[in-house]
Order: structure tokens, then sequence, then C-alpha cells
């Protein structure tokens, strides 16, 4: 099997592993011994040739690259997100087999078997970035006219942090020098660049490339600045069953009822169940 799909993880700095990843167990179920991937580790931890070794034990991994990550601190909505995610990026492009790159939180846990989203992903014309023209304050409203001429409002995105994009978007991403002093610059807290600055760079630069949704599912129905955080008690069959079913999309241009391949957030005391019902409703 071909090593083309890429889980990137990206969040602020703790100091374990367990803290890290704390669905890392969900993912040994998903991951499957013929299936190479980097250290699940984001760039701005200080990543040791002994922790990496544990991480691809813990994946039974045959076959690794290990990468030497330099620490990068970040601040949320700063650009120090962005760089990470860059960071994180470039050192996967260094494989040229890699093909397809996820960045999912450590909260996250995948919905599907790993053949599951390898065939949605590879088997897909777009990648899976929002990039949305919200011309409400919290769109639009946050766009600086100092930006012109290299970003004109009429580009203006907003998406969710977490995306897949495929290898020709990842050196888009990474190469980019024209628009990156733009964001740096004027999009700061009220404006957060790591919601703007992809979404509006891809939609300048491949649109058609684009199917302008996630597939991280989250849930905003309890209001807020941020998604739903789900414990122990939330995780029932039901719901598990909920999140990967009823939904509406287009796959290919085509209408489809799988639109989420991964969702969040996932508190570290969800694990015991998760792992009680991930074989049966999951198929992991």
């Amino acid at each position: 099997m071909n090593r083309s799909t890429l889980l990137l993880g990206s969040q602020k700095p703790k100091f374990t592993l367990q803290t890290i990843i704390p669905s890392l167990e969900v993912y040994n179920l998903y991951f499957i011994p013929s299936f190479y991937v980097l250290c699940f580790m984001p760039s701005f931890y200080l990543c040791s040739e002994y922790d990496c070794k544990q991480i691809l034990n813990i994946f039974a991994v045959q076959i690794c690259l290990t990468w030497f990550f330099l620490l990068q601190i970040t601040e949320w909505g700063r650009m120090s997100l962005c760089d990470a995610e860059r960071r994180l990026l470039a050192n996967a492009l260094l494989d040229i087999s890699n093909e397809r790159f996820i960045l999912v939180s450590e909260s996250c846990i995948p919905l599907f078997n790993f053949t599951v989203i390898y065939d949605y992903l590879v088997k897909s014309k777009y990648s899976y970035m929002g990039a949305f023209d919200d011309k409400g304050p919290f769109g639009r409203g946050r766009y600086n006219p100092s930006m012109q001429p290299e970003v004109n409002i009429e580009d203006w995105r907003k998406g969710s942090q977490w995306f897949e994009v495929n290898r020709k978007l990842a050196v888009a991403i990474v190469e980019d020098t024209k628009f990156y002093p733009k964001f740096e610059q004027f999009c700061r807290p009220a404006c957060y660049v790591d919601e703007h600055y992809f979404p509006t760079l891809l939609t300048i630069r491949t649109p058609n490339l684009l199917a302008n949704r996630t597939i991280t599912w989250v849930d905003w129905s309890r209001g807020g600045p941020h998604p739903a955080t789900f414990g122990k008690a939330d995780i029932t069959e039901e719901f598990l069953t909920r999140i990967r079913q009823g939904h509406n999309c287009e796959y290919n241009n085509q209408p489809s009822s799988v639109c989420f391949l991964f969702a969040r957030k996932f508190a570290p005391n969800t694990l015991d169940p998760l792992l009680k019902f991930a074989p049966k409703i999951l198929e992991l």
C-alpha cells in the first residue's frame, strides 16, 4: 500500500505523549502495520529520538522516517499557528510518496476504519478545506483593506483550521511568500489568521481543487467561540452512529451521506467508551 495519507497533529504545547494524543489507543486500532506514517507529533514539540520511537512502536509501524522537529511556540489566533502547520507540511513533503495530508488535533477521533478513509481521499478529485465567503462581521468584517492589492475583499475566505490537502495544495501553502506578509501584518485578533490565511490563499491559487468543506465534524449547537467538548457520558452507540451518518454533501460532484471522516472535540476521559464501541460502531 502506498504511503498516500499522512496524519498531522497540531495543538498548544503540552509535555507528555499521553496529553499530546489522549486518543492514541483509538488510532492504534485505526492504523494497520503496512501503513507508514511520520511521527504523529506537532512540529512545535521537541521530538526526541526516544519519543518518536515510542510513538512508532505504539502504531506498530514497520518502517518510518524519523523526523526531529524544532521547537515552535504557538499562540491561538496568531500566525505562529500557521507557521507550525506549514512546517509540518514542509517536513511531510520531503517524502515524495506522501500524497494526502490531514491536519487533526489531539482531540480528534477517526469515524471510519483506515480502508474507508484511504479510499475516500485517494479517489477524491478535491481537497477538503472550507473556504466560505462569510459576508458578516466574523468573515468579511475581519478583512483589512491594507491587504490590497494582493488580497481583495472578494477573495477573502473563512474556514476550519482542520483540513485535508493533496500534494499540490500542500506545496502551495508551504512555498507562499506573496500573501504571508499581508496576513502576518494585517490579520491579528480579532482577525484569527488560522481561519483565513489558507482558505484565502487556496481560493486565489487553486479554487477548482477545493471541495469547500471540512471532513472533521464538530458540534457548534451549544454556542460560544469554541465547539462542544464531549465527555465520557456523551459516548454512546447512538451518538457515534449519528455523527457518522445522516449528513448530506457532495463527493466528486455526486450526492453523498458520508461527509465527515473525523470528529472532535473528545476529552481524554472518553477513551474507555470509545475503545469499547470502536470495533462495532467505528469498525476499527
